[in-house]
């Protein structure tokens, strides 16, 4: 027998609907009738709870495995360095060094754009395709490929590294658009919940990011050589796949989301999560009432603007800077092998995380219209670091090429700003994600989900493309 409790954090219904519907114009007409808003108050005090916790610590495991292939690929710089190092000596043929300057921004390229058309082909086959087949399916998909990277390590790849660049992006591209399918239809999922589960999937892919650094760091400690240290580090990325696909599996089985499902679907409780959502039949309690016109989705659709164009700015600015121009930062001391791992990597991805946390536990944005958009102009305020990080001290193949000269001439000053560009980036994402959760209504939440996902996706890859100023205009 389930548990009963009342969802906290959800606003209940008003009082007298009737009399805050008629005080209404026809473009802010209430999402819902009177009747199902008291039938939707009714049900959200029926609803099992989340026993232990346990689905929200699954949320975030998924979200782990949602950004993994991003996270390991950027943070394993050393490992692509050395496989495209020059060999001229050994092969006899001329170097590329165009290979390993631009390698991060062809790598940011290749992981975010097939995530626009994936994103899309998601949205599209939201009602045809189930979230369990989608899922199940990209988590497959990543784990194999993962795998095969690891095996792909042992190669000697000297005499054919044109060969290993583009059969390695196209590597990356296959699983960050499995990723991005991933991603799209977890926020569609883990919108038709209270806010707390967005954010545990934004949590969960911080904190993806902290675990890539802290596995690199430590393979690079245990391995004797880049290659058998990248093999621990991809064959680790292959086992934390599988347990995401063991926790989907598992959180697909618990009463608690199966029965949140069908509250936020109005779907049978055996089809939820196993066959496609049908299109319900309409009646008069749910969706008309007769001489009733059908209700318009204009107003909920408007709050998505604030959310959508701060989470797209946020990233453009993000994956602009990071990893192309953060990861080559070196120090104006004597040359470390961990400073990079270290000083952007994990610190970048820990402030990330940092900032996430900060979104339940500092004061934020109202959600008025005019708080929805302070979003945009907060996020466009982290330009301000592209000078910042242009005056710090970087690196590109091995020589001093740079856009401006050197003036923070310190060792602590490019982790200090890396921290504060990663603390407002986790901050400034997740409140846009929670912000157009909080103001979805229930029938349109997976929609919601899946349109500030597209937002994220684009915003990566107009940044990731926007990263080739950097790479390019200092060779």
């Amino acid at each position: 027998m389930h548990t009963l409790r009342t969802i906290p954090g959800e606003e209940q219904p008003s009082q007298q609907p009737n009399e805050h519907h008629q005080a209404l114009s026809d473009d802010q007409e209430p999402l819902l009738p009177p009747a199902a808003a008291s039938q939707q108050q009714a049900s959200a005090e029926l609803l099992p709870a989340d026993k232990f916790y346990i689905s929200l610590l699954l949320f975030t495991l998924l979200g782990v495995g949602s950004l993994l292939p991003w996270n390991f690929f950027t943070t394993a710089r050393s490992y692509f360095e050395y496989k495209l190092r020059n060999v001229s000596n050994i092969t006899g043929w001329p170097d590329q060094p165009w290979m390993r300057d631009t390698f991060e921004s062809y790598l940011a390229v290749f992981s975010n754009l097939p995530g626009v058309l994936c994103v899309l082909a998601n949205a599209a086959a939201a009602g045809r395709v189930t979230i369990a087949g989608r899922m199940v399916v990209s988590l497959s998909l990543m784990s194999a490929m993962f795998a095969c990277s690891a095996a792909f390590v042992l190669v000697d790849t000297d005499w054919h590294q044109s060969e290993f660049f583009w059969a390695t992006l196209a590597s990356v591209a296959l699983m960050s658009g499995s990723g991005a399918v991933m991603q799209g239809s977890l926020f569609g999922l883990a919108a038709m919940f209270p806010k707390r589960y967005i954010n545990a999937v934004t949590l969960g892919q911080a904190s993806g990011g902290v675990i890539a650094a802290v596995a690199y760091i430590i393979s690079l400690e245990i391995g004797s050589h880049p290659r058998s240290a990248a093999f621990l580090y991809f064959l680790s990325a292959t086992v934390v796949l599988l347990m995401c696909l063991a926790a989907y599996l598992l959180l697909r089985r618990l009463s608690f989301v199966r029965d949140r499902l069908c509250r936020a679907r109005g779907a049978d409780l055996t089809d939820s999560l196993t066959i496609p959502t049908p299109t319900p039949t309409p009646s008069p309690t749910l969706h008309e009432a007769p001489n009733r016109r059908r209700l318009s989705n204009r107003p909920a659709w408007r709050h998505l603007i604030g959310p959508g164009g701060g989470a797209f700015a946020v990233l453009t600015i993000t994956l602009t800077l990071y990893p192309a121009l953060l990861s080559s930062l070196s120090p104006m001391s004597e040359p470390w092998l961990l400073y990079s791992p270290l000083c952007c990597f994990l610190v970048y991805n820990t402030f990330d995380l940092f900032g996430r946390f900060l979104t339940a536990a500092a004061p934020t944005p109202g959600t008025c219209g005019r708080a929805n958009f302070s979003l945009i102009l907060l996020a466009l305020l982290r330009l301000l670091f592209v000078p910042l990080f242009l005056m710090c001290n970087y690196t590109l193949g091995g020589e001093q090429r740079r856009l401006m000269p050197v003036y923070f001439a310190w060792d602590w000053a490019p982790p200090l700003l890396v921290s504060a560009f990663g603390l407002s980036n986790g901050y400034l994402f997740t409140l846009c994600f929670m912000r157009a959760s909080e103001q979805a209504p229930t029938h349109l939440a997976e929609s919601h989900g899946a349109v500030m996902s597209m937002c994220a996706v684009v915003g990566s890859s107009t940044g990731s493309a926007l990263s080739f100023l950097f790479t390019a205009g200092t060779r």
